[in-house]
């Protein structure tokens, strides 16, 4: 057994100020990242207070509440909110499988937000900036750490770091102007100004964290005269969250969860398919796979857990592969071993636009103990998953119809499928939620004088 790492709690723990625009019972993608870190902060000495955007009428499941019961959260209010209805990873607001239609009005609406410079929270931001600074005074932080997108996070986090003269650390996660997806469809003042809000941030922040090594490089390469600190911290998996155990030492064995033998491949991918993770890798690999033989693709099945977007249900419908795909409700974070131990085989993936992301649900899968079958174009992705030894990456389509051909032969004979398959304890730990959380705190206490 790996051993307990936690620490006791110094008397007089350091106060840090985490700005998370999204923040639980917010499920919106970006949510979790700070909520691993301030559940574990206080183990190594640091006091965090959460302030975000409240979120009435959302609740926290008992196990989330249970983790925060310790943790200070204050909010701002706002008096418009349409991310609730935004797609989301987590599912449909609902929960419930089925389709999902964005109707024409809420689409112009959602095509001018993405024209608004920085982003639409800005204006929330700018007008609740004394509240929230009064907030941040009665904290008194030695630190305030803030995390984009919602990128206006960034740039009201460099407000208050300002006005309490403390130090700043911007959590970029993913790129913000430096992503082509992102930036690809808006007009070119508005680029602009994005652009040099980037800059002042990138300027101003004491240490820039990011989830990637790619990102990182690619901010020190167009950021070069500025010379900005930086470090990386990726996502993770929290054994805490989880109401199963982990299992990453071989302690729990397919053969508990999955009979001997099964004529049917089924391929689970936790979340639900949207416009920066669609079903299309995967539907193409499908289609290849039917072209030889409709009777393989035909045991081939892939669970989400919330509806098709329009886009993936007429792609499927193209391809004949409609029965393929089967969409269940969303279920709890806490629930996520159990559920996805029911699969053969789980899935990433990734708009092959995004070169430089590792999908969050990635490390969820390193808990599972299920081999892992990655569709993203990012090589970082590939790197860790033979470095824990978790599973493959494959882009081509036709490579990947014929691992699912030889999958489907291996299930059916009751045999081992043939992915490289053997977890490493040691490397998998090092995306637990407390590692990563000691590597903050480096960084914080490097901050703090420590």
């Amino acid at each position: 057994m790996l051993p307990d790492r936690r620490r006791s709690v110094p008397s007089s723990p350091q106060r840090v100020l985490l700005l998370a625009p999204y923040f639980l019972p917010r499920r919106r993608v970006g949510s979790m990242r700070p909520f691993r870190f301030a559940i574990h902060l206080r183990e190594f000495g640091w006091e965090p207070t959460i302030l975000t955007i409240a979120s009435p009428g959302a609740k926290l499941t008992g196990k989330e509440a249970h983790l925060l019961k310790d943790v200070r959260v204050l909010s701002i209010a706002s008096p418009i909110d349409r991310t609730f209805r935004s797609e989301s990873q987590l599912g449909a607001p609902s929960g419930k499988g089925g389709r999902s239609r964005q109707r024409a009005p809420a689409s112009w609406i959602a095509a001018l937000d993405r024209q608004f410079p920085v982003d639409t929270w800005l204006p929330l931001f700018a007008a609740k900036f004394g509240k929230m600074l009064r907030q941040a005074a009665e904290v008194d932080p030695q630190v305030v750490w803030a995390t984009g997108d919602p990128w206006s996070g960034l740039v009201a986090g460099q407000w208050l770091s300002r006005r309490l003269g403390v130090p700043y650390i911007a959590d970029f996660r993913d790129p913000w102007t430096l992503s082509e997806v992102r930036t690809r469809e808006k007009w070119a003042w508005v680029k602009r100004i994005d652009r040099n809000a980037e800059r002042r941030v990138v300027a101003g922040a004491d240490v820039l964290m990011f989830q990637t090594r790619q990102v990182a490089d690619a901010y020190q390469e167009c950021y070069a005269r500025l010379d900005p600190a930086m470090v990386v911290i990726g996502n993770s998996f929290d054994p805490d969250v989880f109401d199963d155990p982990i299992a990453i030492e071989g302690d729990i064995h397919r053969q508990d969860v999955l009979p001997a033998y099964s004529s049917m491949l089924r391929i689970g991918f936790f979340g639900r398919f949207r416009a920066m993770s669609p079903a299309a890798p995967i539907m193409d690999a499908l289609a290849e796979l039917q072209k030889q033989q409709v009777s393989l693709a035909e045991r081939v099945c892939v669970h989400s857990f919330g509806p098709l977007s329009e886009t993936d249900a007429a792609r499927a419908r193209a391809h004949g592969l409609e029965g393929r795909f089967v969409c269940e409700d969303a279920v709890p974070l806490e629930r996520a071993l159990s559920t996805l131990r029911r699969f053969d085989l789980l899935l990433v993936s990734t708009d092959m636009r995004r070169r430089h992301i590792i999908p969050a649900k990635i490390f969820e899968y390193l808990a599972v103990g299920r081999p892992i079958l990655s569709l993203s174009p990012n090589p970082e992705v590939g790197e860790m998953l033979r470095r824990t030894g978790t599973g493959i990456q494959l882009q081509d389509k036709a490579a990947v119809a014929r691992l699912l051909t030889d999958c489907i032969h291996a299930r059916e004979l009751g045999q081992r499928l043939p992915i490289p398959f053997d977890p490493q304890p040691r490397e998998i730990m090092r995306h637990d939620a407390r590692a990563t959380t000691r590597e903050f705190v480096r960084t914080l206490d490097a901050l703090a004088g420590r």
